[in-house]
C-alpha cells in the first residue's frame, strides 16, 4: 500500500483492517518514517506480513493495539528487518503457531535492547535462518521455550549479535536439521556455549559456525555430526578457545572443505582428531594458518584419501614442535605454496613417505628443510 514511498513522514491509519489478511510489505523502504500508530489495526484475520516494515530505517517506534492477536498469521519473515532504530518491539500481538519460518524476522534490528519471545508457540518452525542476525545490542535472547523438532534450518540465527552474553536456547533435537552455518559468528562477547546434548547428526553445513566468537572460553558440542560436508571457518578467530574436543567429527565421512578451519585460534595448545575417513578433499588451505601457541598437532587418525590444496595449512605455528600426517595422502596435492612458512626450527613432522610422491622432498627444498632421515616404520622425522 505505501512500498517505497521513501519521502513519506507522516500516515493516517484510521481504516478498518477487521478483514484484511495482506499486509505483505506495506510499509517496505519507508525511508523517512519515525513513528507508526496502528492502535487500530484489527489483526485477527492476517495472514501474511512479512516484510510488514522491511527496510523502515527510521523507524524508532511502532503502537500496536494490544487488544487483538494474529491469530491467522501464516508468514511474517523479514518483518522488522533494518529497522535500525527500534528500541522495543510489541511481540506479544503475535501467534505464531501456524508459522513455518521466522528468517529474518529481527535482522539487523541493531537497537533492539531485549526481546520478548517466552509466548511463541513453534511446534511448526522449519526455519530459523538470520532471525535474529545484526541484532547488535542485544545482550541477552531466552529461547528456552522453543519447541525445535522441525528445525532444518538455524543459519546465521545469531550472525553479528556481537554483544550477546546470555543465550538460553531450549534443546534442539531435530533429526531434519541440516544447515547451522555462520549460527553464532561474530558473537564476541560469548563466553560459554554448550550445545552437547543437541542432535546435530544431520548437519552437512556448519562453516563459519563459531568465527569470529572472540571472548568463546567453553565450547562443548554433540558427539556425532557424521553428515558434516562443508567445516570451512567453523572456529577461525576464536582466539580464547585453548582446546576443542573434536568427537563431534569421529566416523564424518563427508566431509569435503576444512579451509579456515582453526584460522587464527591463537590460544589453541594443542589438537587431536579423531577417526575420520575422507575419500576427497577439497581444500584444507590455512586450517591451522596463524594458531601462534599450538604445540601439538596430531592428524594421525586423519584418513584423506585425496586433498587438492594444503597451501599455507600450518602456516605462522610459530611454537608447533610435533605434526603428525601420516594418513593424508599428498599425491594429488596441486597447491601447496607456505604450508609450513613460519613453523620453528625444532619441529618433527611425521608422515608415510608412499603417500606423498616425493611432495614433501619438494616442500623441504623450496622452504629451506634441512637435516632429515627416515626411520624403521617408514616414516619420516623432519627437522627444519
Amino acid at each position: 500500500m505505501f512500498y517505497r514511498c521513501e519521502s513519506l513522514t507522516n500516515v493516517n491509519l484510521n481504516f478498518d483492517t477487521s478483514k484484511v489478511t495482506l499486509m505483505n510489505s506495506m510499509f517496505y523502504d519507508c525511508k523517512e518514517l519515525t513513528n507508526l500508530d496502528l492502535s487500530n489495526f484489527n489483526l485477527e484475520k492476517l495472514e501474511n506480513s512479512s516484510n510488514m516494515f522491511d527496510r523502515c530505517s527510521k523507524l524508532s517506534e511502532i503502537i500496536f493495539n494490544n487488544n487483538t492477536v494474529t491469530n491467522n498469521l501464516k508468514e511474517m519473515s523479514y518483518m522488522f528487518r533494518e529497522c535500525n532504530k527500534l528500541q522495543y518491539i510489541n511481540t506479544k500481538i503475535f501467534k505464531v503457531d501456524k508459522l513455518t519460518n521466522l528468517n529474518g524476522v529481527f535482522e539487523n534490528c541493531n537497537s533492539l535492547k531485549e526481546i520478548d519471545l517466552s509466548h511463541f508457540k513453534t511446534e511448526n518452525i522449519k526455519e530459523l535462518s538470520a532471525t535474529f542476525s545484526g541484532c547488535k545490542n542485544l545482550e541477552k535472547i531466552d529461547m528456552s521455550n522453543f519447541e525445535t523438532s522441525k528445525l532444518e534450518r538455524i543459519d546465521s540465527i545469531f550472525y553479528n549479535c556481537n554483544n550477546l552474553k546470555i543465550l538460553n536456547i531450549s534443546l534442539i533435537n531435530s533429526i531434519m536439521l541440516v544447515k547451522t552455518d555462520s549460527a553464532f559468528n561474530l558473537c564476541k562477547s560469548l563466553t560459554s556455549l554448550d550445545l552437547s546434548s543437541f542432535n546435530f547428526s544431520s548437519v552437512e553445513d556448519a562453516n563459519n559456525m563459531f568465527s569470529h566468537c572472540e571472548s568463546l572460553e567453553y565450547l562443548a558440542l554433540p558427539d556425532q555430526m557424521t553428515s558434516l560436508s562443508d567445516i570451512s571457518g567453523m572456529f577461525s578467530y576464536c582466539f580464547n578457545l585453548t582446546s576443542i574436543n573434536l568427537g563431534f567429527l569421529e566416523n564424518a565421512k563427508k566431509v569435503q572443505n576444512l579451509f579456515n578451519m582453526f584460522y587464527y585460534c591463537n590460544n589453541l595448545i594443542e589438537i587431536e582428531f579423531p577417526y575420520v575417513h575422507i575419500e576427497f578433499l577439497n581444500s584444507s588451505s590455512q586450517m591451522f594458518s596463524d594458531c601462534m601457541e599450538i604445540k601439538r598437532i596430531d592428524l594421525g587418525k586423519l584418513e584423506i584419501k585425496n586433498v587438492s590444496v594444503m597451501s599455507n595449512m600450518f602456516r605462522n605455528c610459530k611454537n608447533l614442535e610435533f605434526l603428525n600426517i601420516t594418513n593424508i595422502d599428498m599425491r594429488f596435492v596441486t597447491s601447496y605454496n607456505s604450508i609450513f612458512l613460519g613453523v620453528p626450527k625444532n619441529i618433527s613432522i611425521i608422515y608415510d613417505s608412499n603417500k606423498t610422491n616425493k611432495i614433501m622432498e619438494e616442500i623441504i627444498k623450496n622452504q629451506s628443510l634441512v637435516d632429515f632421515y627416515y626411520d624403521q616404520y617408514l616414516f619420516r622425522t623432519y627437522y627444519i
